[in-house]
Formats: structure tokens, sequence, C-alpha cells
């Protein structure tokens, strides 16, 4: 399995468009999905804005768990609002991705931007939004609060059960 850690500060200009770091493109693929993670504001873990990229294959897993663990009208109502907050993206030649109007106003992203790799997806931050977000998580700490969410777009068992199968 691809994976992709560290950060990136990349410019996004006038058009909404940004250079996708050559190293996360290996990750992502041809075809990538951008979302606003809009379900979790919805949990006891809200978060700062930002957008979250990952291949097709990999939103399409996140998708799958997210419809198996709600049923009836409430999964139709989370699978909607995420359909809502996300697009199908594609580099073009020069790697760029142009983001919606509405995506770089949700997230706050003008300017320059952070691309941060967590592994097998990537997080786009407006760079004062990442700060407060690492502030809190610093804060958070120092409180003895910490306590460690589950995270909805990667599940462990599901990788572990893929390397089991190769």
């Amino acid at each position: 399995m691809t994976t992709f850690w560290g950060e990136s500060l990349v410019t996004l200009d006038a058009q909404g468009r940004f250079a996708v770091p050559k190293d996360a493109r290996a990750l992502l693929g041809d075809e990538f999905v951008v979302f606003e993670p809009v379900i979790a504001a919805h949990t006891d873990c809200p978060e700062k804005p930002h957008l979250v990229v990952m291949s097709a294959a990999k939103f399409f897993q996140y998708s799958k768990r997210l419809k198996k663990r709600v049923d009836g009208q409430r999964r139709n109502d989370i699978i909607r609002t995420l359909a809502k907050h996300t697009f199908s993206a594609k580099a073009d030649s020069a790697g760029r991705v142009t983001l919606p109007q509405s995506m770089r106003s949700y997230a706050g992203l003008a300017g320059k931007l952070t691309v941060l790799g967590t592994g097998t997806y990537l997080e786009l931050w407006a760079v004062e939004q990442l700060t407060e977000a690492e502030d809190l998580v610093v804060k958070a700490q120092e409180a003895g609060l910490l306590d460690m969410p589950d995270v909805p777009y990667d599940d462990d068992e599901d990788d572990e059960a893929q390397s089991d199968e190769s």
C-alpha cells in the first residue's frame, strides 16, 4: 500500500488551483475524491474546517463502511449530506486540481495552504486553521484531556485484512 506522510506548503492560485505534491499523486492515482468532513461535524468530535482528499477506491471503501454503521433514513441522510459536500477530481497535466469555490470558502482556503499527508489520505488546510487545530491538541495533552477518537476515514482492520489476503 502506498502512503504519504508529512506536509507541503502550496499556493492556491486565483482560479482556485493548487499543485498536488508529486509524492502524493502516487497515493491518489488518476482519479480521486475531495470532500468536506461534514459527517465528523455531526459527532462528538467536531473539527476545524478543512478538506479531505483520497483515492476513488479509498473513498468507496469509506462510504461502504459508513453505510454499514447506520441504518434506514439516517443512513440515507448521511450519504446524501456526504455526496453534497464531495466532488470527483482529476489533476491536469501540470498536477493541479481546481477546488470548487464552495469548498474553498468552507475550509477558508486562499493563498497558501497546507497539504497534510496522513498515511492513506490527504488533508487540505488553511495554514491558520491547522495551527489552531494543533494548538488545541497541545492544550488537551497538557491538561490530560486527550481522548483519541475513532477516525472514520481509515479502518485498520480493513487494511490488515487486505494484507493478510495478499
